[in-house]
């Protein structure tokens, strides 16, 4: 109900209760009479107009939508399939990458990649001097190999911070400072980048068996 139809309807009661007022009153009618009827005319009408202050004052202060969360404040959340992030995962690798085929896993206990490694990329001759152990082990190995690394996530600091728990080759446990460091970053500038396209800064995720939730203000 917009504002000129309240006055409208004020205009038309302060009529309507005149018309019942004087209808069919004479003019020989005393002054008394009149005097009475004036005032009670008078008061009815001040009856409508504050009626209509009220409904017009109601009208105006009411909100024409209704906030969500307190003002300034918003919340958003992005969730990001399997197949959603192997479609974006190689975009975020370098060319040169060390492990061909990457496949990307959520599982609530964190994030799986594997994949199909160059054994003589990742354990090369300076990684054989300073890991004498890992020498054997890549004389064990053929030239490709099963590639596995698990992540998990949490904040830090405001940010989103993706760290290696498990690196194997062909079953063999791997030192994690091995893991290629392509591979940590492409991990987590895959998650943050969904949400930070939008403008909104990543505040947690929430890993589950086949996505992850990344959320947001």
């Amino acid at each position: 109900m917009t504002r000129a139809t309240l006055f409208f309807r004020q205009a038309v009661y302060c009529k309507f209760f005149r018309h019942i007022l004087f209808a069919d009153k004479g003019v020989d009618a005393a002054t008394e009479r009149k005097k009475s009827s004036n005032a009670l005319f008078l008061f009815f009408c001040l009856i409508i107009v504050a009626g209509t202050f009220v409904l017009a004052r109601s009208f105006l202060k009411r909100d024409p939508v209704e906030n969500a969360g307190p003002p300034g404040e918003s919340a958003l959340s992005v969730t990001i399939t399997d197949s959603m992030a192997n479609e974006l995962l190689s975009s975020f690798l370098p060319t040169d990458f060390p492990v061909d085929n990457t496949s990307l896993r959520f599982t609530e206990k964190g994030i799986h990649v594997s994949g199909e490694a160059d054994t003589a990329k990742i354990i090369d001759l300076t990684v054989e001097k300073n890991y004498p152990e890992l020498a054997a082990v890549k004389s064990l190995l053929p030239a490709r190999v099963a590639f596995s690394a698990t992540f998990s996530t949490a904040m830090e600091d405001g940010a989103l911070n993706v760290a290696p728990q498990s690196f194997s080759l062909g079953g063999y446990s791997i030192p994690l400072g091995l893991l290629p460091k392509a591979l940590k970053s492409a991990v987590g500038e895959l998650i943050a980048s969904q949400i930070e396209k939008t403008g909104f800064t990543v505040t947690g995720v929430s890993l589950q068996a086949g996505q992850v939730t990344v959320h947001a203000k």
